[in-house]
């Protein structure tokens, strides 16, 4: 594996798990489109999506095996960097064709061989879903429940919300991935779309709060809004860290502080930053029971190796596709990583 330096950047004063404590290095990363070669026809009112149809051999992208392959070694590199080379405990994907994509990431390149999944196939109708990966060897699945997004009447659904329940030493703790509607026909019009989708996470963790107040909670997603854009903040309720203890919705944005519209995000767009890939952590992630958000751990993994080198996106994200030409990449997003630790035993 390639040598690589993490240039993390982080609001927080630079911290680290003491001995002792029990630690879950969680990433989160849009992988951009991992579609296998193979024409698998979408199954869901294809006349609203063209499934898979991009991304096969022939067509206007001409998704080659030997493309895909590529795109599984690039992705892998990624993963395998995270914490510090060990790789991540937990790992939350979405645009991801099938699990098959996942089956051969994991069998073929990731590092960890006690990977696991948590996935549910959705009625997108691009065929692209959420997952998350797990080791299992440090996390014991309990359960899984899926939130059908429907964001018009009479229309397809969008990404499923899925939320898990694990056990890690004898500690609960819940995981959601999210794939938010993109702002794709304005981000004014499309706005409704993705409060629809907040109101089915809020759900989610509303129902988790009701058996369990004090439950540690963890969202991650690509939600497509920046933190203080209405959809995250106000629909759902994920405040800044800053606001602890005066936030009704007991939820905070963990990655807030991260962003920067003139300098860091997680995708650029027009000349500009946006951070849409977030960590919303329930209250009890805050407090000193079971596990808690580990302040510094923080982090946007965007390292030269991972961006544009020249031309007018230079330093955006080094994605496989500008249009139809293929560039070769990783993907249009970048990933973020935190850790979460358990009081000192």
């Amino acid at each position: 594996m390639k040598s690589i330096i993490l240039l993390f950047i982080t609001a927080f004063s630079a911290l680290t798990a003491r001995a002792g404590q029990d630690t879950l290095f969680v990433g989160w990363y849009n992988v951009e489109n991992l579609f296998d070669p193979i024409n698998n026809p979408n199954a869901y009112n294809q006349a609203e999506g063209n499934g898979d149809d991009e991304y096969i051999p022939g067509s206007k992208s001409d998704w080659t095996a030997e493309r895909y392959e590529t795109k599984l070694k690039n992705l892998a590199w990624v993963i395998n960097s995270m914490n510090n080379g060990k790789g991540p405990d937990v790992l939350g994907v979405c645009e991801v064709e099938n699990q098959n994509v996942l089956w051969d990431l994991i069998n073929k390149y990731l590092d960890i061989k006690t990977y696991s999944l948590v996935y549910k196939e959705s009625q997108d109708g691009r065929s692209i879903d959420v997952a998350l990966i797990y080791r299992n060897d440090k996390l014991k699945w309990d359960w899984m429940k899926a939130y059908s997004v429907q964001i018009e009447e009479n229309k397809r659904p969008t990404r499923d919300v899925i939320f898990a329940k694990f056990t890690s030493n004898g500690l609960p703790v819940y995981f959601s991935v999210n794939h938010w509607p993109s702002k794709s026909g304005g981000a004014e019009a499309s706005e409704p779309y993705r409060e629809k989708a907040a109101e089915r996470t809020r759900e989610g963790v509303s129902e988790i709060l009701a058996s369990d107040p004090a439950a540690d909670i963890l969202l991650m997603g690509d939600f497509n809004c920046n933190p203080d854009e209405s959809p995250l903040q106000k629909t759902l309720g994920a405040l800044s860290v800053s606001d602890a203890g005066k936030n009704p919705a007991g939820l905070y944005n963990l990655t807030w502080p991260l962003w920067n519209p003139e300098t860091t995000g997680t995708l650029q767009y027009k000349g500009k930053w946006d951070l849409i890939d977030n960590f919303i952590g329930s209250s009890g992630l805050l407090d000193k029971k079971g596990f808690r958000f580990l302040d510094g751990s923080v982090s946007i993994i965007n390292n030269p190796e991972l961006k544009e080198k020249e031309g007018k996106y230079a330093g955006s994200p080094f994605r496989t596709y500008a249009g139809a030409k293929y560039l070769g990449g990783y993907s249009d997003h970048f990933a973020i990583t935190l850790k979460l630790v358990t009081s000192d035993k």
